[in-house]
């Protein structure tokens, strides 16, 4: 199986478990240019004048990267290197969650991130997840960031239906 000989998953029982410990930074040059096309794609969904969500997945850091010439945008992030490229961006006031650092991730998570989120009403949010299951939802790597993407969900206007769960994978 190709994912097990990239060191991602492993065999088990009914299918695969998820086992990569690679880092927020390690992640980054993984399937680069595959990130900078979905960027590319999703920036046209920004607009002026919102507040969106964006997770702290290396994906959606490309798309934090991307926004240029938009005016009053409200981001909200848990992402810490998502914060630091949009902190000092014209037209965009940047919000992060606070919370338990958690170094895999190079997020924030637990109650108080959770928490913060559910103070702000968004337009949309940006997510991006390990794996989606028609059955069981998405995957991720730790239940601290299924929490906290499930709250900026929550506080979205375009978010999924309520009925989308998410669980945690791992070994």
């Amino acid at each position: 199986m190709a994912l097990e000989q990239e060191g991602i998953a492993r065999r088990v029982r009914g299918g695969t478990v998820y086992v990569c410990t690679e880092d927020f930074h390690q992640r980054q040059g993984r399937h680069f240019a595959a990130k900078r096309r979905i960027a590319e794609k999703l920036v046209p969904l920004i607009k002026s004048n919102q507040a969106i969500g964006l997770d702290a997945s290396t994906t959606v850091f490309q798309l934090a990267s991307a926004l240029k010439d938009v005016e009053q945008l409200s981001v909200i992030t848990n992402g810490l290197a998502t914060f630091t490229a949009l902190q000092h961006r014209p037209g965009i006031r940047a919000h992060l969650t606070g919370g338990e650092s958690e170094e895999q991730n190079a997020s924030l998570v637990g109650p108080l991130a959770v928490g913060s989120l559910s103070s702000f009403l968004l337009n949309t949010c940006f997510l991006s997840t390990t794996c989606i299951d028609p059955v069981i939802g998405t995957s991720e790597p730790t239940m601290a960031q299924v929490e906290v993407k499930k709250a900026m969900a929550d506080a979205s206007q375009s978010s999924l239906p309520r009925t989308h769960r998410s669980s945690v994978r791992g070994p």
